[in-house]
């Protein structure tokens, strides 16, 4: 395996500066690091696009507040500024509706957990400001869509595929897709997950399960550590945030417990996620100094899709050109038959792609029938290749 210190001469220095000034706090030493970076000859559109790939606007901005506020590219700073009472504001509004929508579904009965957003923010960043979060995603169980679902509309969202599909038509969304999209008037999205990822497993379920924990000292923070992993490898960490709470949660996990990353590496092995979370530890090493576990760099030595898929995820990082390619695309597009180790997994996963509707297509398609429900299964590989032929004529 290539020194992770190879894989660092790869990042240009502005994603170099982006990626310190994005943690909560900062050492004596870090504030010394970047100090250095923004002496050099920085190209400052490209940090601009680089903060607005990653998100990571509101630490940065309270960072270079605090330090370097007399050294900085003004321009930059007005817009970081700006970007920064925008999180503020759309966080209080998330946050209002969060604790209102949690106490409306327990007075309901209705099981429901928070994942990622201002509890993550508030648990690894101390403040749920200095976190960017797009959505508010909450897990539930399935039996109780219905119930769920009229709170939602009281409470002003409202959900297109729920309101268009029929019971049936729902029954095969669900087959491919994990969650619900909810929208109010004020463009504030709500995720209602029944499950975190595309495909029914059993890592899903225990993770869910251990969400819905009602007693949560009997909750299980490694579950919820690999799912943070499995979303941000599967998608090549194009969020620079992603990996952040990576980074923060082992540095606080570790601090915690001498063999969490051992439980973890036991966990992944039972739900076959090892390159799920070497790929996250690796790239945390990589862009936060993280320190790796020799059972993951071992295991890193012998699977050359890892090092392939570390490779790509530092493509995609960077913000390079070229992942706007028809190669690269692909190659996303291909990502559910790369990552998984079994060969049963990778059959399961290209059945799933070629023949289970998506739910983009059962919305266009929901006049047809329930009882000519497996047209839409039968028109799935046809809307495959017209995406594809799409994506190559615009390319």
């Amino acid at each position: 395996m290539k020194p992770v210190e190879d894989f660092r001469q790869l990042l240009s220095p502005e994603l170099q500066l982006i990626a310190l000034l994005s943690r909560p706090e900062l050492t004596n030493k870090q504030v010394s690091e970047a100090h250095t970076l923004l002496q050099q000859n920085l190209d400052y559109d490209l940090l601009k696009t680089l903060l607005d790939q990653h998100r990571v606007w509101p630490c940065v901005y309270l960072n270079v507040q605090s330090h370097f506020e007399n050294r900085f590219h003004g321009e930059t700073f007005a817009y970081l500024h700006k970007k920064y009472l925008q999180n503020v504001s759309l966080h209080k509004r998330q946050f209002q509706i969060l604790t209102k929508l949690i106490y409306q579904f327990n007075s309901a009965g209705i099981p429901v957990a928070s994942i990622k957003g201002c509890l993550l923010a508030k648990k690894l960043y101390g403040d749920i400001a200095k976190r960017h979060s797009s959505d508010i995603d909450l897990v539930t169980r399935r039996e109780y869509l219905e119930k769920a679902d009229k709170i939602l509309n009281q409470l002003g969202f409202s959900c297109d595929a729920y309101n268009k599909l029929t019971p049936k038509q729902l029954i095969i969304y669900f087959g491919r897709q994990k969650d619900l999209s909810y929208w109010n008037k004020d463009g504030i999205l709500i995720e209602l997950h029944i499950r975190l990822f595309e495909h029914k497993s059993p890592l899903s379920e225990k993770i869910i399960g251990d969400l819905l924990i009602t007693d949560t000292t009997k909750s299980n923070s490694e579950y919820e550590f690999i799912y943070l992993c499995q979303h941000g490898a599967h998608n090549f960490h194009y969020r620079l945030k992603w990996l952040l709470d990576i980074a923060l949660f082992i540095e606080t996990k570790t601090k915690e417990e001498k063999n969490f990353h051992k439980r973890v590496w036991s966990l992944s092995d039972q739900f076959n996620a090892k390159r799920y979370i070497a790929i996250s530890w690796v790239l945390a090493s990589i862009l936060y100094e993280i320190e790796v576990p020799k059972l993951i760099l071992d295991f890193c030595a012998s699977d050359k899709t890892t090092i392939m898929l570390i490779e790509k995820s530092i493509f995609r990082i960077k913000g390079n050109d070229a992942t706007s390619t028809l190669k690269f695309w692909l190659f996303t597009r291909m990502r559910g038959l790369i990552f998984p180790e079994k060969l049963h997994q990778k059959l399961f996963t290209l059945n799933d792609m070629l023949f289970s509707p998506c739910g983009v297509d059962l919305i266009k398609m929901s006049k047809i029938p329930d009882s000519f429900a497996f047209f839409h299964y039968f028109l799935r590989p046809f809307f495959v290749v017209w995406r594809v032929l799409k994506e190559i004529k615009q390319r």
